[in-house]
């Protein structure tokens, strides 16, 4: 029994040189990213001036939609808000940290910068999902709290502690769903770098389903739950705030979390054993 504490130290040591030194990579790598941006200030206003006003735009459109039908599809205008408000964030965090990179990838095959990135001493998808730090992004936080801030003042209602750690498991789960699909998608760029429409029916299916999922047929909530799940995605964590999730659509979020990230690394595996370098 006493052997296994010198093993279990030497392995906790190396595990903490392992995060210190990745985490000096991606820090180095966000200095870089951030550098680049600041070259350009009309460049970044811009970008957070839209990302605000497609913001408030979407919030008129509520209160004008809702200043004529008290509910939509059984949602009242504080709950719609909640929907878009918790997506807004998961779609947020997911463009800080790892979206920008891996839609960057296409540029670094292209390019042939991405043998570069094999000779490395650093593990591969760790560089193409978390070296660019998105700061555009980072400048709409405070209003996405805002927003959030005003949808919870307008539901009026509180929640019970299950509701929130449920709404939080479902929250993890909705980052890492989205990390898989994401991971698939950049993952075929080894393939075709004729990639673009593939991210953008993503980002498009992302913002079809902000709104409650009742106000959809049924046949393409089955396609959006259990196909390309999106709405286990954005619409889960508001849904077991609100006490609406089921224990079966639970147990799915956990299985289509891991069976899509089973299947994105495996992807991802295989798309580098495919890759020809530039040189060859």
């Amino acid at each position: 029994m006493s052997g296994w504490i010198p093993a279990f130290a030497r392995m906790t040591n190396f595990m903490i040189n392992v995060l210190q030194h990745y985490f000096r990579i991606w820090r180095r790598s966000i200095v870089i990213n951030f550098s680049i941006i600041a070259a350009s200030r009309i460049d970044f206003f811009t970008f957070v001036i839209a990302k605000l006003v497609r913001m408030g735009f979407f919030l008129v459109f509520v209160v004008a939609l809702f200043g004529h039908v008290p509910r939509i599809a059984g949602y009242h205008k504080g709950e719609v808000l909640l929907f878009f408000a918790v997506m807004n964030f998961i779609d947020i965090f997911v463009q800080l940290v790892w979206y920008r990179g891996m839609t960057d990838l296409k540029r670094l095959i292209s390019r042939g910068d991405f043998d570069l990135v094999l000779t490395k001493p650093m593990s591969p998808l760790f560089w193409t999902a978390f070296r660019i730090f998105d700061f555009f992004d980072l400048t709409t936080v405070p209003a996405a709290i805002a927003f959030l801030w005003y949808a919870l003042h307008v539901l009026g209602r509180s929640f019970a502690t299950p509701q929130i750690l449920a709404s939080i498991l479902m929250l993890c789960l909705s980052l890492v769903l989205a990390f898989a699909i994401n991971l698939i998608l950049a993952s075929i760029t080894f393939w075709t770098t004729e990639i673009d429409n593939a991210w953008w029916i993503y980002r498009d299916t992302i913002y079809v389903a902000r709104f409650p999922p009742t106000i959809y047929p049924i046949a393409l909530r089955s396609i959006f739950t259990f196909v390309f799940p999106i709405l286990v995605i954005v619409t889960y964590p508001t849904r077991a705030l609100l006490g609406e999730l089921s224990s079966l659509e639970v147990l799915w979020a956990v299985v289509a979390t891991a069976l899509f990230l089973a299947i994105a690394m495996l992807v991802w595996r295989k798309a580098l054993q495919h890759y020809a370098s530039a040189s060859s």
